[in-house]
């Protein structure tokens, strides 16, 4: 029995491996419990990525858009002034109500029927009417500084000139107007 030596072998405990099944039971069965708040975690993802990625993405678009109409989209106008100026003020209404003012013969503005007024060297207010087309040149020609007669006659001219056929026609949506041609 000598040889037999009883020399028993240390029990080692093992610690249990974590069982992979149980843990995606587990998590699982939180998922299972939770639905709702992953959808609305999802839909908070979701409204951050519009909120810091695509509107400010559209915005810039938009402004850009603003940006090239306003600058690109205009017609050349100039007043042509027969004797030479000092100072010079130039009213520009349209039928909208919006008016501007400018110290210059050349300017430009966005397309539209125009009523100038142009005062020249500080002298009485001459009326001229003209229409401003995109990217073309509008010259509007000054009458009374060209007429030495009454001012029944340049009342005569700026009214001849204010009224031309096509101010009175219709336009293709204005289809409950009468036509002045009917």
């Amino acid at each position: 029995m000598a040889n037999k030596t009883n020399k028993a072998e240390p029990k080692v405990s093992r610690l249990p491996l974590p069982d992979r099944d149980l843990e995606t039971f587990h998590s699982a069965q939180e998922s299972h419990d939770h639905r709702g708040h992953q959808s609305t975690s999802k839909t908070r993802e979701i409204l951050s990525l519009l909120a810091t990625a695509i509107l400010p993405i559209f915005g810039a678009l938009g402004t850009l858009f603003v940006f090239l109409v306003i600058n690109f989209y205009v017609g050349d106008v100039d007043i042509a002034i027969p004797n030479g100026y000092q100072t010079l003020e130039v009213h520009a209404y349209n039928p909208k109500g919006q008016d501007a003012v400018f110290h210059t013969p050349h300017f430009q503005l966005m397309p539209d029927r125009y009523h100038f007024e142009v005062s020249v060297n500080g002298k009485p207010r001459e009326h001229a009417n003209a229409a401003v087309k995109f990217r073309h040149s509008t010259n509007v020609v000054l009458l009374a500084t060209t007429i030495q007669d009454s001012g029944a006659n340049i009342e005569q001219n700026v009214q001849e000139q204010t009224e031309s056929p096509k101010s009175h026609a219709r336009h293709w949506w204005q289809f409950w107007k009468k036509s002045s041609n009917n």
